[in-house]
């Protein structure tokens, strides 16, 4: 889908400055919970699984695909998919424009086709999202939502904060006057989406811990933004219009953009440490690196001149990454400027340079100084 493609279809209003449709706040440890509840999942549900073998030159070694872990894909997938239901709530858009938002088109939106069933398992009702404490499934969806100080144009102006938000669901059209008819029956006409329309209730926007009693020892991010990173909605669909950036994309700039905010002055990390981190295999993180650099996405900084496999591990630099706002985000690849790579004789080379001229001492090797006898301290 193109930009106003989804504009029209999310109904996304980027003009009325008082409701600012931009601002969306995510949990940061949602990186961890995915990686660990995602692939949890998937190992549970392939416990008791055969396991299929090949012989591959005299050895037998497992069939490729059988791995317990679970695609990098579906970790992404699920983060913006998070993401996007709760905007979706927050914003109160399943009771706006004509077209019914449902499950195929969120698919589609996230670049799957509206019949895969590849992601079901995620999605579904009681399915790994909802089981690892993110999501509900719900029929009573936002049709309104509202501030306690009522938020005016003015306030906005004045850079005041709008009050506690509070949201009108689709259920209080469904009370009735005392002669039993429906106090807003023309409403309810309008935003009445099926009796078996069911949206996604985003759990850590209202209740983000919970201890064993039940009892709230930290609202949600609709509340609190502590320990959260600030998405842009205009980011989200930059990604999803630009099939080649996508949910994998998506989920790396929005994590680099956590530690961004956490690092004001950039962030160092190796490509080790952030495949580790963001649970992104090696070659998929330096592809999708790659793609936020030459749509100008992040700024990059290389903290070393060169690079070579030969490199001492105290030698070798993590590069330093930050996240670019959304306007300055390039519509087409551009060429980016990328670190020399060296050969092992070239560094080996550079080392003994180094060393030649460590050994100088005032134009003459250590081993020739000649200190006169009286000018020793002893």
């Amino acid at each position: 889908m193109d930009y106003e493609e989804l504009r029209e279809l999310l109904q996304f209003n980027d003009e009325d400055k008082k409701r600012h449709e931009s601002t969306l706040f995510m949990p940061n440890e949602i990186f961890q919970d995915l990686n660990k509840g995602l692939n949890e999942s998937r190992s549970s549900s392939n416990d008791n699984k055969e396991v299929e073998y090949i012989n591959v030159k005299g050895q037998l070694r497992k069939k490729r695909g059988k791995s317990n872990g679970v695609s990098i894909n579906h970790i992404t997938f699920a983060y913006t998919y998070i993401y996007l239901v709760t905007w979706l709530y927050r914003y109160a858009k399943y009771g706006k424009g004509s077209t019914t938002i449902k499950k195929e088109h969120l698919k589609m939106i996230l670049g799957y086709g509206a019949k895969t069933q590849e992601v079901d398992y995620l999605i579904k009702k009681n399915g790994v999202l909802e089981k690892i404490g993110y999501l509900e499934t719900t029929g009573d969806y936002p049709i309104d939502y509202h501030y306690s100080n009522g938020y005016t144009y003015e306030m906005y102006i004045n850079d005041l904060e709008p009050g506690e938000i509070s949201f009108t669901t689709f259920s209080e059209f469904k009370e009735k006057d005392e002669h039993g008819y429906l106090k807003d029956p023309v409403t309810y006409n309008i935003l009445n989406r099926g009796r078996n329309y069911k949206v996604k209730y985003p759990v850590k926007a209202f209740d983000r811990n919970v201890d064993e009693d039940g009892n709230i020892e930290m609202l949600g991010t609709f509340y609190e933004v502590d320990n959260t990173h600030l998405i842009p909605f205009e980011v989200f669909l930059y990604c999803m219009r630009n099939e080649k950036i996508g949910c994998t994309g998506f989920y790396l700039w929005s994590y680099l953009k956590m530690q961004n905010q956490i690092f004001e002055n950039g962030y160092d990390v190796s490509i080790i440490n952030l495949s580790i981190e963001t649970g992104m295999p090696d070659s998929t993180l330096n592809k999708y690196i790659g793609l936020l650099k030459s749509y100008k996405m992040i700024n990059f900084y290389h903290n070393q001149e060169a690079f070579s496999v030969a490199y001492k591990e105290e030698d070798r630099k993590a590069n330093t990454y930050e996240t670019r706002d959304y306007f300055s985000f390039s519509n087409k690849p551009v060429p980016y400027e990328k670190i020399k790579v060296i050969t092992k004789d070239e560094y080996l080379k550079q080392l003994k340079e180094k060393e030649d001229e460590r050994r100088i001492v005032w134009g003459r090797s250590e081993s020739n100084v000649d200190i006169p006898l009286e000018e020793l301290p002893y």
